[in-house]
């Protein structure tokens, strides 16, 4: 039986073998990042990407209707991996819905300016 996990993407050089290193409090998780399983959730993975069973169970919906959120642009648009293979960025989808989730024109023009002041 298959599990459902988020998709992440991995760091150039990355060998998926556990590194056991545990960051401190005040050191940042990402930094110095040599390796293991980044799937721990999509909220907390760097380059998390979520498909639409993982966006549907984050907003509380069905796979069908984040199809339709998408196709009535009531979400971010997703990044298309090819012609059936589109991901939403997990960070995104978390801003997006902490800014009151706008529809796709207003949330272009709000993610510039949210996006850079998450990478401070």
């Amino acid at each position: 039986m298959k599990e459902n996990r988020p998709r992440v993407l991995r760091r150039a050089g990355s060998s998926g073998a556990s590194s056991g290193h545990e960051p401190s409090g005040d050191q940042d998780a990402t930094r110095g990042h040599t390796g293991g399983d980044t799937r721990t959730g999509p909220d907390t993975a760097p380059c998390a990407v979520l498909d639409a069973d993982d966006v549907g169970r984050t907003l509380g919906v069905s796979r069908s209707k984040v199809y339709d959120l998408d196709q009535r642009e009531a979400l971010p648009a997703p990044v298309d991996l090819g012609a059936r293979s589109r991901r939403w960025i997990a960070a995104e989808i978390r801003a997006w819905l902490l800014h009151g989730a706008p529809n796709r024109a207003a949330w272009k023009r709000m993610w510039p300016r949210i996006r850079k002041e998450m990478l401070r």
